[in-house]
């Protein structure tokens, strides 16, 4: 996240020492993510075991695209926002952190939300 930094990079190196697991899953592509997460400061198994993209696991289960004039993917709301729902089911996920509360209703029972902003 690069909202709030010198809080959640030692959030998750923690997290890690203690055994968790910890996924970064965000909208972009793989190779947009690595840039974003790299120019942050952020490293793999230093902060986070993994990365999903929202457009690869959508594009993966069939969801087409319709492209902005900047060559963004978009999609209807209700698709993307139940994708990171999707996401916690299949990888098992604990706790979701994310900066919209749009993700929330999408979440399975199990899986606690924690509203970062």
């Amino acid at each position: 996240s690069n909202k709030m930094p010198e809080l959640i990079k030692p959030m998750m190196k923690t997290m890690r020492a203690c055994g968790h697991t910890v996924i970064i899953c965000s909208g972009p592509t793989m190779s947009k993510i690595d840039s974003e997460l790299a120019a942050l400061g952020y490293s793999i198994h230093h902060h986070y075991d993994f990365i999903v993209s929202v457009v690869d696991f959508l594009a993966d289960n069939g969801v087409k695209f319709r492209y902005d004039e900047k060559g963004y993917p978009w999609t209807d709301d209700d698709t993307w926002f139940c994708s990171k729902g999707m996401i916690a089911a299949k990888f098992n996920v604990d706790i979701v952190i994310d900066d919209s509360q749009e993700y929330q209703q999408y979440m399975p029972e199990n899986v606690a939300f924690w509203l970062w902003s």
